[in-house]
Parts: structure tokens; C-alpha cells; sequence
């Protein structure tokens, strides 16, 4: 049977071993939670931020460029951020472009995250949501442009 110690020695041992085991755990565990919320509001920072950039762009493009679905490709060819896909959708949820993929991304967007977008574009202002794909989690942001 697992029990404190016999001697005065090994339980003091057992305490104090459990007396600095808590406050480290404890320790740990908030590090842990601080650090994920602190790296999750970068990211949206730093998507916000793409979609400001995106959109201006996007805007400039448009004076230039008559047609609206034109001026999407041509936007979505010349703005490229590192490790961010952008994606634009139709109305009706087709995809209209999206970003070029380099030699280092063979694989396509998958799927479950072009369904993510679509159910996002739906709703009315902002939406962002982080979804489980083959590869790992994406952070999704959608927004609506008229």
C-alpha cells in the first residue's frame, strides 16, 4: 500500500516536494494560458491589419480597373503576406480568387476552410473563428465587401 513515508525525514521530504510542485504548476499553467491569449490576439491583430491593407489595395485596383472581378484577381495576385491565404468569395459562395500558391504550398486550400469562409460570409460584420484542418488549425476571418 503507497503511503507518506514512516519517518519524520521522508515525510518532510514529501512535503516540501509537494509544497514546490504546486506553485510551479500553477506557475506553468498560467504562463501556458497567457501566452495563447496574448498569441491569438497578435494574429487577429495582424489579420485586421492584412484586411485593411487588402481592402485599400483592393479600392485603388478598382478605380484603375472597371470590372469588379478583375480588380479582385489583380489585387489578390499583388498583395502577399506570408503564411496568410486570402480568399475572395461570391454572393453565392463560388470562389472568385484567391491567393497564388508558392512552390512551398503545393497543396490546395482544403476544403473544410472554404466551407468555414463560406458559413462566415453569411453573417453581417466581421467573423473569426480558428478551424481544425488537415494540417493543422487555420485562424479564419471573414468579412463583408460591397
Amino acid at each position: 500500500m503507497l503511503g507518506l513515508p514512516r519517518s519524520v525525514r521522508g515525510r518532510l521530504t514529501v512535503w516540501y516536494s509537494v509544497m514546490l510542485c504546486l506553485p510551479l504548476v500553477a506557475f506553468a499553467v498560467v504562463s501556458y494560458l497567457t501566452f495563447s491569449r496574448t498569441l491569438t490576439s497578435r494574429t487577429d491583430g495582424f489579420l485586421n491589419d492584412a484586411l485593411t491593407v487588402f481592402g485599400n489595395e483592393l479600392l485603388v485596383e478598382r478605380r484603375q480597373i472597371p470590372a469588379p472581378e478583375e480588380a479582385i484577381r489583380t489585387t489578390v495576385r499583388e498583395v502577399r503576406f506570408q503564411d496568410l491565404e486570402i480568399v475572395v468569395l461570391s454572393e453565392e459562395g463560388g470562389v472568385v480568387a484567391s491567393s497564388p500558391r508558392g512552390p512551398d504550398r503545393v497543396s490546395p486550400l482544403p476544403p473544410i476552410i472554404i466551407e468555414a469562409l463560406r458559413a462566415g460570409g453569411g453573417r453581417e460584420g466581421a467573423w473569426i473563428s480558428t478551424v481544425a484542418g488537415p494540417g493543422g488549425e487555420y485562424r479564419v476571418r471573414t468579412h463583408s465587401l460591397r
